[in-house]
């Protein structure tokens, strides 16, 4: 066998090789293409199932935080209710307490102001006993 055809032997076998080559690699990039396709399909599944879990744990959440608030709203109607009853309660404290002593003091003014006012009347220096000036009344 000359020369030449030695060489065209060898470029045929090394053309059929790569070619080989190719083809496998064209398959192995094929088959790697579909596994991560479906990885990614996979991890996007579990990354919805996650997402909804979440998404439920949340609305759970917002429903306790809307009872909570709810409850506070609930308390804070009845302390404003206690509140107005002690308010209440204690004007009618102070009523009945300040009211008593009110009519006290105007009683006491009124015997005060009667005591002086009848102590400068005529009728008791008319009545006064013989010999007694105004001024020994007490």
């Amino acid at each position: 066998m000359p020369v030449s055809d030695t060489a065209l032997v060898v470029i045929a076998v090394a053309v059929t090789l790569q070619t080989l080559i190719i083809a496998v690699a064209l398959v192995a990039g094929l088959r790697a293409w579909r596994q991560a396709t479906s990885d990614v399909r996979d991890w996007q599944v579990s990354l919805e199932r996650r997402f909804d879990a979440v998404s439920s744990r949340i609305d759970e959440v917002v429903v306790d935080a809307r009872l909570a608030a709810r409850s506070v709203e609930n308390l804070a109607t009845r302390a404003d209710g206690l509140m107005q009853d002690a308010a209440t309660a204690a004007h009618t404290v102070k009523t009945a307490v300040t009211a008593p002593k009110a009519l006290l003091l105007s009683g006491a003014a009124s015997a005060a102001r009667w005591l002086l006012g009848r102590r400068r009347s005529p009728f008791i220096q008319h009545n006064a006993h013989p010999g007694a000036s105004g001024a020994d009344i007490f």
